[in-house]
């Protein structure tokens, strides 16, 4: 399935994430998948989804998701590279 890209604001990406995991956003190894987006958002406001542009973000700027050991480099890159879709209301 192709999802639409989109730029997207990273600070509210990051704020909706955290809500959507709940108290699992503190717990590892999702702790680490929140830093590299704080480290990536000192950088950078806004990202393109479904295109593999917060990867390339994090490689960049965060110094963190370059220090990962290989798991957890993995489990990261799985999360930065998520599909994203978003869901508009139309009204007639």
């Amino acid at each position: 399935m192709e999802f639409e890209q989109c730029t997207m604001n990273l600070s509210n990406w990051i704020k909706q994430e955290e809500a959507e995991s709940g108290d699992n956003a503190f717990l590892y190894p999702n702790t680490l998948y929140f830093k590299v987006l704080r480290e990536v958002n000192e950088h950078v406001s806004e990202f393109v989804t479904n295109c593999g542009d917060l990867v390339k973000l994090a490689a960049k700027y965060s110094a963190t998701y370059n220090q990962l050991n290989s798991e957890d480099h993995e489990f990261v890159t799985f999360r930065l590279d998520e599909d994203i879709f978003t869901v508009s209301y139309f009204q007639e």
